[in-house]
């Protein structure tokens, strides 16, 4: 709590600073300091957290029945579409305690800060790793929602809303769909960047004077950066265009947008300088990972529908609660849909931003995010002609093309804060608000005699209707407006204020006997781990400080992820399911042990080392150390050839695949020189040993070759051979020799040291107008 009213602190100092000036009320601060926690309060109890994790109860090795039945009894009901977040983003967290860069708790060793989404540098992130892990998600989710409702109230202000309009339009947007679906998801934390970016942009066209121009270009870069340190750069490429579509129609051409390009390219730039640490390396993986390869390998037919499955996907824009719960099994329709349209923003909501269509004063404005929002709504259900051209951008498929949404959700909400502004503003005469009321009555009858949970969103919206009838210019218009923030945050709250579960701590990630077994045998020793089918669920090893093999990554290594054929079934958007414990590929990767379900027993090449109620733990004793000498090398031109035989070799002790230029061909199987390893060294990001060769010969890893890893020999700097398909290998030359790989991608020390010039920059521009401002004050005195 201590943390969240210190982030809430800061934001509200950024805020008055933002604006200029303006009235801010601590009545608002307050307010805004409390709407995230109406969706999070129960996180913050003694002993409790939002976390999805009630789903491991029943999965080895948490299949004991005293735990599940505790896990059952102290948490509500298990949200089954929270599975990402249990197994990708709350581990990923988790493991940036250990490295920003190297995860060695997925895929046989990963890049972490290069996969794009684990958000590892986002300020609100970094605070919560200073928190127990079961502790940081409600902070984590509480202010991803403080962010994004302090960035919507600023930006209503700013297109000529007052305090109070502002406040029911970051209501809104708090409780929005799209917000409270990806609570748990980067996609949340950039939908919260999304309207700081647009005030930015808007600040950069509107300013006057050069020095606040080039104030203005500075915060819109920072805020650029954030967005991408937020964790999903699709997303932030949506709200980008969102604003600076925004600003572009608000601007105006010749007199402001024209003559500051400069200004929005030279914020562009020091954006990129100050993200480069996190957009470097992954544009570097992006290009080696599994998602690169299927996007180029499926036809770009995808990113269009059926006109008649895109009026079904546009059915939430007037369905306001047609989508269900997932957890009774009431949901309806495929996907998120409750992200998009009205079943996004609520009954209320609409109704407020089409009353802002109609009376707000602004046209301009008006009809800028009307468009906006259409556009983003019709992208987010994939009408032809305009999912179609959006397709040809690389990556912009169709699950990326509904998070254009974030469009829809951002400009309706801001609608609806005009709606109340030109509500609050027009002077109605009793005539108009007896229409007005007479309409929202009809609306509510209509929802109410067709059985719809609608009539209940409306409710608050008759009693306003009728206090403005009775009294529509009097004093009871502060009373009016509390009930405005009442009618579109209560409905909100009914549907989303469980999303997450509500879980005991002891259900986050416990450990049983089985955990606590294989810790103490992996003691001193680099073996891995991996469950048997759906056991341990991958990335689940951070928490325990196991090193895992399966991989739950959409930037898992391209080549790593055709390797894992060999040894389990693939699995499309999840993790490769093992159902051999004694498959030769787990050998070369150094599985040690596996977890399978309790109800199993003994199997075929691998030892019961441990039998419980929470799970069974077998023991390879074929496992092979991470650095060895193979008995024989078999050189192959042609990658997707050498990678089929790495697949199907059945004795990877004595025999490796290397990938060879086609002048160097091996052509028939050559016996490896002889030599030893010694003074083997593993740790998260290092691998090295000595070797005592007699003879030329190969080193073989089971470290996937992600791009990043530096080989040094003797001190000096080569280029490492590919084995095996996807892993990294050394020739070395006869004699004793230090080897020592280590990652440490170039990108990253590229992006540091752009982040540097990046900060030096942005102080040039924050503090040189500052200082000629002052030189010609003093001028003129």
């Amino acid at each position: 709590m201590l943390l969240y009213g210190a982030t809430a602190a800061v934001l509200a100092v950024l805020g008055r600073r933002w604006l200029r000036g303006r009235c801010l009320s601590w009545s608002a601060v307050a307010i805004l300091s409390l709407l995230p926690l109406a969706f999070t309060v129960s996180g913050f109890l003694p002993g409790r957290t939002l976390a999805p994790t009630p789903q491991l109860a029943g999965v080895p090795p948490w299949a004991d029945p005293e735990l599940v039945a505790a896990s059952a009894a102290s948490s509500s009901a298990v949200n089954p579409l929270l599975l990402d977040p249990l197994s990708q983003m709350l581990p990923w967290s988790r493991a940036a305690r250990d490295s920003w860069l190297f995860n060695s708790s997925q895929g046989a060793g990963a890049a972490l800060l290069g996969n794009g989404q684990s958000a590892v540098l986002f300020p609100t992130e970094l605070a919560s790793r200073g928190l127990p892990p079961f502790r940081s998600l409600p902070y984590s989710q509480a202010a991803r929602l403080l962010i994004a409702g302090w960035g919507l109230f600023l930006l209503a202000r700013r297109l000529g809303a007052r305090e109070p309009a502002a406040l029911v339009g970051a209501a809104v947007y708090v409780g929005s769909g799209f917000l409270q679906l990806w609570r748990l998801h980067p996609h949340s934390l950039v939908a919260a960047m999304a309207p700081w970016i647009a005030v930015a942009a808007l600040d950069l066209l509107r300013r006057r004077t050069t020095e606040s121009v080039r104030r203005s270009a500075a915060r819109l870069a920072v805020c650029g950066a954030l967005g991408v340190f937020a964790g999903h750069p699709e997303t932030l490429l949506h709200g980008v265009l969102l604003a600076g579509l925004l600003a572009l129609l608000l601007g105006r051409w010749r007199q402001r947008v024209l003559p500051r390009l400069r200004w929005v390219a030279a914020a562009g730039l020091l954006a990129f300088l100050l993200a480069a640490p996190v957009l470097l390396p992954v544009v570097e993986n992006l290009r080696a990972s599994a998602e690169w390869s299927e996007a180029r390998a499926e036809r770009r037919a995808q990113t269009g529908v059926r006109w008649v499955d895109s009026l079904d996907r546009l059915a939430p824009a007037v369905a306001f609660a047609a989508w269900g719960d997932p957890r009774d099994g009431s949901w309806h329709g495929p996907e998120n849909l409750a992200e998009v349209g009205g079943g996004s923003l609520g009954a209320s909501a609409v109704l407020l931003a089409l009353f802002g269509v109609w009376r707000y004063r602004r046209r301009r404005v008006v009809w800028a995010l009307l468009g906006v929002g259409l556009l983003s709504l019709a992208a987010g259900a994939l009408v032809p002609l305009v999912a179609e051209p959006l397709g040809w951008i690389p990556l912009l498929r169709d699950s990326l093309l509904k998070r254009l949404a974030l469009g829809w959700c951002l400009a309706g909400t801001v609608l609806a804060a005009l709606g109340v502004e030109g509500w609050v503003r027009s002077r109605y005469g009793r005539r108009t608000a007896v229409a007005v009321f007479t309409a929202i009555l009809a609306v509510f009858l209509g929802a109410l005699l067709s059985g719809g949970a609608l009539a209940l969103e409306l409710v608050p919206l008759i009693v306003l209707a009728a206090v403005l009838c009775w009294n529509p210019r009097g004093r009871l218009r502060r009373v009016a407006l509390a009930l405005l923030l009442a009618t579109v945050l209560v409905p909100r709250l009914a549907h989303f204020a469980r999303w997450v579960p509500v879980a005991d701590a002891s259900a986050f990630f416990p450990e049983t006997l089985a955990t606590r077994c294989v810790a103490e045998r992996l003691e001193g020793t680099v073996w891995r781990v991996a469950g048997l089918d759906a056991a341990l669920v991958p990335q689940a090893a951070s928490f325990f400080g196991f090193e895992e093999v399966r991989a739950n990554d959409p930037m898992t290594f391209g080549p790593y992820a055709a390797f894992s054929r060999a040894f389990g079934t693939p699995r499309r958007g999840n993790w490769v399911k093992i159902l051999d414990p004694d498959h030769p590929a787990l050998d070369f990767l150094g599985v040690r042990y596996l977890f399978d379900h309790p109800s199993m027993h003994h199997r075929a090449g691998v030892e019961v080392v441990y039998q419980g109620r929470d799970a069974v733990v077998y023991e390879n004793p074929g496992a092979l150390p991470r650095m060895f000498l193979p008995r024989e090398v078999l050189g192959l031109a042609n990658p997707r050839v050498a990678m089929e035989a790495a697949v199907s070799l059945e004795d990877f002790a004595a025999r490796a695949v290397v990938a060879v230029p086609p002048e160097r061909e091996l052509p028939v199987v050559t016996p490896n020189g002889r030599g030893r390893l010694a003074d083997l060294q593993v740790e998260k990001g290092v691998l090295g040993a000595r070797v005592v060769a007699e003879e030329p010969l190969l080193v073989v890893t089971s470290q996937p070759a992600i791009p990043g890893w530096r080989l040094t020999v003797d001190g000096r700097r080569l280029e490492p051979e590919r084995v095996n398909g996807a892993f990294l290998g050394v020739r070395l030359a006869a004699g004793e020799h230090t080897v020592e790989f280590r990652y440490r991608p170039l990108s990253w020390v590229i992006g540091c040291w752009a982040f540097g010039v990046g900060i030096l920059a942005w102080f040039w521009f924050t503090l040189i107008g500052r200082h000629d401002h002052h030189r010609r004050s003093v001028s003129t005195a």
